[in-house]
């Protein structure tokens, strides 16, 4: 199966807003959790899984975003929609060179994406499990 660059697009640009609800709710936790571990109700454990459930949600953010504008430069700047057409030319004007050298990576975006929401529920549990 054949994958398309603009529906590529248009998908990762929609998927990579996923990571700034993870990235708050993993400071929220972060805050929280090391809030409560200081006052001895849950274990440092927790705090570390806060760490890296809220930098995998920026990656998430970040990889998808990548893998977008890897598929728009794909797609060709004429065939995007006018949103992803104003996002492509800011982009490329800010730095055409590596905006062009981006290559899509899609399967480690929604891998990153899986892993980031697992490491919330995870920690999720942890805190929430440690306080009852």
């Amino acid at each position: 199966m054949a994958i398309h660059p603009l529906s590529s697009a248009r998908s990762h640009a929609r998927a990579r807003w996923i990571g700034i609800p993870l990235f708050c709710l993993g400071a929220l936790g972060l805050v929280s959790g090391s809030g409560l571990w200081l006052g001895g109700l849950v274990p440092g454990a927790c705090v570390l899984l806060y760490i890296a459930a809220t930098g995998l949600s920026l990656a998430c953010f970040g990889t998808h975003n990548d893998t977008a504008l890897g598929w728009m430069v794909r797609a060709g700047e004429e065939n995007l929609d006018p949103v992803l057409q104003t996002e492509l030319r800011a982009e490329l004007a800010l730095d055409r060179q590596g905006v062009s050298a981006l290559s899509p990576s899609p399967k480690i975006a929604w891998v990153m994406t899986a892993i980031a929401v697992l490491l919330h529920l995870w920690a999720g549990a942890r805190l929430f499990g440690a306080l009852a």
